[in-house]
């Protein structure tokens, strides 16, 4: 969640305290539809907010176990059946499905890798195993390259998760700014008598700090927030290639 958010949730949570502090001068906004849409506005936006925090947990997660898979891929499997291939087919002329180029490879591509070298191992299988590979090396083999390209499809499906929060954050942080506008209206009618409350409320209604005093800013909650975010989340980041 960026900082705008941030700064919409403290908002919020500022105007409901001064709101329930003044009860006796703000019952009829307390009781209005408009507070009521605040406060189911509230709670949707931090439920976006936490499935999008749940979802950077674990995609960090998801980042650290497929690279833990993808050594283990490389380490324990690619490399000794190439090294063996290298020893056992030298005459064969197939060396090409089992020497690649395996530092650079981008972690989709070397489960590409991981299946293609299965199927040239079986062919060659009862020599590769004359060579020093355990009996089983080809199962060990699908199994890793397996291993791995679940771990980046997980990641994938968290990815979309976490884009679908993000743009539930961005549209209800829209309906959120409209709501605290009734809200201001609807205040600041209330107060209208007491430059002390009204100037309370004023400092508070703000999201975002603006040049002019908040008694003179023509926009409710702060004319900067409806402009597009600076730096924060955008829908092209987030959708990202999971390999």
């Amino acid at each position: 969640m960026q900082r705008k958010e941030e700064q919409l949730l403290n908002t919020m949570d500022r105007s409901e305290e001064f709101l329930q502090s003044n009860g006796d001068r703000m019952t009829s906004v307390i009781t209005s539809a408009g507070h009521q849409n605040l406060a189911d506005s509230r709670l949707r936006l931090d439920g976006f907010r936490t499935a999008q925090g749940t979802c950077n947990r674990m995609l960090l997660s998801h980042t650290a176990t497929a690279r833990a898979l993808r050594t283990r891929l490389i380490v324990e499997h690619l490399r000794p059946i190439a090294a063996v291939a290298v020893a056992q087919l030298d005459q064969v002329g197939e060396l090409s499905a089992f020497i690649v180029p395996l530092r650079d490879l981008r972690y989709g591509a070397l489960v590409g890798v991981g299946q293609s070298m299965a199927e040239a191992a079986k062919v060659h299988e009862a020599a590769l195993i004359a060579g020093g590979l355990p009996v089983d090396f080809i199962a060990r083999l699908v199994a890793a390259t397996e291993a791995l390209r679940e771990s980046l499809s997980a990641r994938g499906q968290t990815l979309a998760l976490r884009v679908e929060a993000t743009a539930g954050l961005l549209k209800e942080a829209a309906t959120a700014r409209n709501a605290l506008r009734v809200i201001d209206s609807m205040v600041r009618a209330a107060a209208r008598n007491d430059d002390l409350l009204l100037d309370r409320w004023m400092s508070i209604r703000h999201v975002v700090a603006t040049g002019s005093s908040p008694r003179e800013s023509g926009d409710p909650i702060g004319s900067t927030e409806g402009s597009a975010p600076q730096g924060g989340i955008t829908r092209d980041a987030e959708v990202r290639a999971a390999a």
